[in-house]
């Protein structure tokens, strides 16, 4: 299963919770749109800056994140799932979302920010 996950480059927790949680089931099967760097070891600042997160935030390890390309997946069906952190933050990629994958699918899970 292969998962694009488009997020927003600020804190946010239901988003961030959904990040870790993909990032840590899927590996290099999880492809993030943007880097977020607060959910990586080795950020000492952001740790250092909110230290009572320290149990969501600076505990992941880095894996390969291809990123290449993401238009051409998207319209060729690559991701199984397309899921949006929060679709009032980043709404990028959404009309060639919308174009390319069935509209009763992508209807009820939009308000989930999932479109699959």
């Amino acid at each position: 299963m292969k998962i694009l996950f488009i997020n927003s480059f600020e804190p946010d927790y239901l988003s961030d919770s959904l990040f870790h949680g993909f990032h840590q089931l899927l590996g290099e099967n999880f492809i993030y749109l943007h880097q977020y760097d607060a959910m990586f070891e080795n950020n000492d600042e952001f740790v250092r800056k909110y230290p009572k997160h320290f149990t969501l935030y600076g505990n992941l390890s880095k894996c390969t994140n291809d990123k290449s390309d993401i238009e051409y997946k998207i319209r060729k069906h690559y991701f199984d799932y397309i899921i949006y952190g929060s679709i009032r933050r980043h709404q990028d990629h959404l009309d060639l979302v919308l174009q390319n994958y069935k509209k009763p699918e992508t209807t009820s899970l939009l308000r989930l920010g999932i479109i699959t």
